[in-house]
Order: C-alpha cells, then structure tokens, then sequence
C-alpha cells in the first residue's frame, strides 16, 4: 500500500472519510471500506507504473504517496464524486499516463542499493516532460 489512513487524516479529508464510510451513522469511519480504497488506489498507480517500473514500490515517495491519497479518496466517493475531486483525478491519470509512457519520472528506491533513490525505469525515454498540464 502507498498511503495510510492516517495519510488520509493527515491531509484533512477526515470529514470525506466519515461521510464516505460511517454507514451505519455512528459517527465512526469504517476502517475495512477505507483499507479497500487504499488498496484499489495501490492497484490502479501499480497498473500504470508496472509498464516502466517493479512493483510494488517499495518506498514510495512523497508524490506517490500524495497520488494514492487522491485516487483512495475518489475511489471512496464512489458514484458521486464531487467536482473539485475529479478534475484533481483527471490531472492524476495524466500523471500516471505520462509517466508509464516515460514523460514523468518517478523516484523509486533501489532495493539492491539499500536506500539510494535511482531514477532508472525499465525502459528508458528520451521524451521531454510537458509540465504545462500540471
């Protein structure tokens, strides 16, 4: 998993939690919906990733974790998903996009180097990156 619960609270969308997961109106935040949001955002940022990069990633870094708080948060919206959240996904999935093509690289740790960041994909690219579109 690339983000926590707490990484969810820590970005003050505890409110989104509650109201997106207190099904049974206690006022308590479902821990199990949650963990499943979080695992679908780690699958969807593995599915992209997974065509340039090994994963999972080991030690995510900041963005990565950033990027699997958005995409749990809309995935815990489900069906109605406000506005704000999704224009943020469509600027998500053009990040993902880019960087599975090569355009964005993503700081991953290599595991044989113990914890020294490497910036080498699988395959490599010598496409410039376009930051207009963030």
């Amino acid at each position: 998993m690339y983000c926590t619960k707490a990484d969810l609270i820590a970005r003050g969308w505890e409110s989104d939690l509650l109201a997106t997961t207190d099904i049974s109106g206690l006022g308590v935040i479902d821990d199990a919906i949650v963990d499943k949001a979080i695992a679908d955002a780690a699958g969807e940022i593995d599915a992209y990733l997974s065509a340039r990069y090994v994963t999972p990633i080991i030690n995510p870094s900041e963005n990565i974790v950033k990027i699997a708080c958005d995409l749990a948060r809309y995935f815990l919206f489900d069906k109605i998903v406000p506005e704000h959240i999704g224009n943020r996904m469509k600027v998500i999935y053009k990040y993902l996009e880019m960087a599975a093509k090569g355009d964005v690289i993503i700081v991953v740790t290599d595991s044989s180097a113990g914890d020294t960041p490497s910036l080498s994909p699988i395959i490599s690219s010598d496409t410039a990156t376009d930051w207009s579109v963030f």
